[in-house]
């Protein structure tokens, strides 16, 4: 805005100029045309005179032959017109009683004024526009300085721990209201945090106790020689699932934890996958399918109790849900783990979504939560998760354990 103001003014000065350059030899000119006749009209002859940069002919008017060429050729009037070197004049002509009066006013002067006066305009317009640019500059500074203190403290701001209220010493009114909005904001984000971290304690408190009660129990009922056969075999079952009901606690409470602090141990991964596929046998043999482990040699990472267990049984679930025949087999390579099933595969799956929460495809019936868990797991431990489609039909999802791997 200040350029452009400053470009207009400079525009303006020089037309000004121009038109005051105009009007200024138009009127001296013309004064000195009417008043020629008056003086020489006595002496027919021609006669010129020089005077403060103004010359003046007086010659018959049926013989202009003592006119410049450039006034022979000139209308009545007062007008701007080439003189014979080139240059720009200012001239009168007037025919009174037979005589025609003549003035020409040189205006180099004017001209030279003239660039002397554009030259001035054009400094002091530049010296204002950087005098404008500086205070321009100064202001911006001391407008924007509450704002940027605002932003610097807004971008270290933790729900976790909130900072005192941000508003009263924040110079302009414009920047305490933002303040007080986010200060606002800040306190009901801290009370809900606090509502959902109760929750999460008194959902891990009421399930850690009967989780307890039902291990004890089970693992009770396993000491005793009394129980054999099929029993022994359910009992087994549901101590099972009752341990992986409090790793899954475990974990859950981990993803809820915005600083997971030292909880990883080390974890055997050929135990958590033959438990996982042994609770998830009867499920597959009442569908015909054929679940299969092939766990290679001994293999321990470090990872959080219970995350492995939790990522291994949604990526075993849903291959056995999708799966109407053939197989579903977990593969425990060394640093990676591989489920991949005979199931209808990922068609009409978009993959870029896959992991997506909420997000199902055509054919599920299921909630969408089970691979966003899995895939949010991957990322709290440092786990990258993948899904592809097989080329014999079927899907394939892969686990790689990166830099967790342990001896």
């Amino acid at each position: 805005m200040v350029v452009l103001l400053v470009v207009a003014f400079a525009v303006a000065v020089a037309q000004l100029v121009d038109v005051l350059e105009d009007e200024l030899l138009a009127r001296v000119v013309t004064i000195e045309l009417h008043e020629m006749p008056g003086h020489p009209a006595h002496d027919p002859g021609a006669r010129t005179t020089e005077r403060s940069g103004l010359r003046r002919w007086t010659v018959a008017a049926d013989d202009q032959r003592e006119l410049p060429a450039p006034l022979r050729r000139m209308r009545e009037g007062v007008r701007e017109i080439k003189w014979d070197d080139g240059s720009d004049v200012f001239a009168g002509k007037l025919v009174v009683n037979g005589f025609v009066h003549a003035v020409v006013a040189d205006i180099q002067n004017v001209e030279r004024l003239e660039q002397r006066l554009l030259i001035i305009g054009v400094g002091t317009a530049l010296l204002a526009l950087l005098l404008s640019l500086l205070v321009a500059v100064w202001l911006s500074k001391t407008a924007l300085r509450p704002i940027a203190t605002l932003v610097e403290r807004l971008g270290s701001l933790d729900p976790a721990s909130p900072l005192p209220l941000l508003a009263p010493d924040l110079q302009t009114a414009e920047a305490r209201l933002i303040a007080r909005a986010v200060d606002g904001y800040q306190d009901r984000i801290k009370r809900l945090l606090e509502r959902e971290k109760s929750l999460t304690d008194d959902i891990s408190h009421e399930l850690r106790t009967p989780t307890s009660v039902i291990t004890t129990a089970s693992e009770l009922l396993l000491d005793d020689p009394t129980v054999t056969g099929v029993a022994r075999e359910r009992v087994g079952r549901i101590a099972r699932a009752a341990r992986k009901t409090g790793a899954i606690v475990e974990t859950l409470l981990f993803l809820g934890r915005e600083e997971s602090g030292n909880t990883a141990v080390a974890v055997e991964l050929r135990g958590v996958v033959k438990d996982t596929v042994e609770i998830f046998r009867p499920m597959a043999q009442a569908k015909g399918i054929e679940l299969l482990a092939e766990c290679g040699s001994e293999q321990w990472i470090t990872a959080p109790p219970g995350t492995l267990s939790i990522v291994l049984r949604n990526l075993v679930g849903n291959a056995i849900r999708f799966t109407e025949q053939g197989s579903v087999r977990v593969l425990l390579e060394p640093g990676r783990l591989i489920v991949e099933d005979t199931g209808v595969g990922l068609s009409g799956v978009d993959s870029t979504r896959i992991f997506e929460r909420g997000y199902r495809s055509d054919a599920s019936q299921g909630s969408g939560l089970g691979l966003d868990l899995t895939r949010r797991i991957c990322d709290r431990v440092g786990w990258q998760v993948s899904a592809r489609p097989r080329s014999t039909g079927g899907a394939r999802f892969e686990v790689i354990f990166a830099g967790l791997t342990v001896a």
